[in-house]
């Protein structure tokens, strides 16, 4: 019986032993000057100064302003990286003058980010409109 609850205790010590390196993981912020208002999310944020936020092992990314007075967690997926995509940048699909926050790219990572799409950007796309790309340059804090 001894042995069994040190058996059980040294396993669930190591247990938590390795769950704590991956709870103390920084997370990967970066920063723009985005010099057109644009969506994401489903809500309209103002041209400006911006930091995004995502955590190791999380689908959530924080999108916040300079002065906090604008902030949007939103669903993101992993995407593999294309040729072209070794610098840090937010990237907006333009339609119709109207922007919508769609990848981060994170330079030395050998993935990005892709923004689950708001429903009024799956609009524009089933009315056949082509969006331009555009691509911030950012700097990773």
């Amino acid at each position: 019986m001894k042995t069994s609850m040190k058996l059980f205790a040294s396993v669930a010590f190591a247990a938590v032993l390795a769950v704590v390196p991956a709870l103390a993981q920084t997370p990967t912020i970066i920063k723009a000057d985005v010099p057109f208002d644009f969506s994401v999310g489903g809500k309209v944020l103002p041209a400006g100064e911006y930091t995004v936020t995502e955590r190791a092992g999380s689908s959530a990314i924080l999108v916040r302003s300079k002065d906090c007075a604008h902030s949007v967690y939103v669903l993101a997926m992993w995407s593999s990286k294309k040729a072209g995509d070794e610098n840090t940048a937010m990237v907006f699909h333009g339609v119709d003058n109207h922007y919508y926050l769609s990848g981060i790219k994170v330079e030395g990572e050998s993935f990005g980010r892709e923004l689950v799409k708001s429903p009024a950007e799956r609009e524009t796309e089933g009315a056949g409109l082509r969006p331009i790309v555009a691509s911030i340059k950012a700097v990773r804090q």
